[in-house]
Parts: structure tokens; sequence; C-alpha cells
């Protein structure tokens, strides 16, 4: 099933966002934290487990949605039609498949976007 198998009323309504840890790089996220960066760095849990990583990833997650919904981070879409070099965005995208990514240490998708941008968007992993 994808998520154009859904009824629009589906697609549109607001679910919790979150990101894939998968597509998280841990320091350009921390740096990203600009101001509260200290913050996270003074409450991450000491440790290298697994549980324990995955615990401070959760919490730079939700750190990161929190600062991007502050700064009214624009989605993909509108940051491609704005122009210019460098924007944070957040926004829920689809990606075309990507039979490589359990072969490759890194990969590129091509996002799926609803309008015609003139060239190729593609993520980088």
């Amino acid at each position: 099933m994808s998520v154009l198998d859904l009824p629009p009323g589906d697609r549109i309504a607001s679910y919790f966002t979150h990101i894939d840890m998968g597509f998280l790089n841990r320091r350009l996220a921390i740096t990203a934290l600009g101001p509260i960066r200290d913050f996270f760095l003074n409450q991450q849990q000491r440790g290298d487990d697994h549980l324990t990583q995955l615990r401070n990833d959760h919490l730079l997650v939700t750190m990161l949605i929190d600062l991007c919904e502050k700064m009214k981070a624009p989605t993909l879409a509108e940051a491609l039609t704005r122009g210019g070099r460098t924007q944070t965005f957040m926004s829920v995208e689809l990606l075309e498949p990507c039979p490589e990514i359990y072969e490759n240490e890194r990969v590129s998708h091509q996002i799926h976007l609803e309008f015609d941008f003139g060239k190729p968007v593609r993520m980088v992993t």
C-alpha cells in the first residue's frame, strides 16, 4: 500500500510528524539546533548502547521538529519555489523506490513532487 492509495482526506489529515532515524545526520542535526544545542547536549543520556543512542536520537528529532515549527520552516515545495541556495524545510515527502538501499552505504532517492519542478529533485542519504 502506498500513500497514493489513501483517500484525499486521509492524505491531508494532521498526523504526528517524525523524522526517520535512517535519514538523520546526527552531527548536522545537532548543529541545526543552534541556540538550544547546549540544552540537548546536557539532556542527552550518557552511553553508547543501542537503546541509549535511540533515546538520544528521539530527543534530537523532537527538538528539531519543535524548532522547525517555531521558525515556521516551509515545506520542500515552498522552499523549491522560493529559490535561493540554502533553505531549511520540513515536510513529509513521497520517495520513489530505491532497491539499492540495502546494498550501498549511500543512496539517492528521487522525491515524488505533486508539481513539475523542471528538473529531478533527489535526496542523498
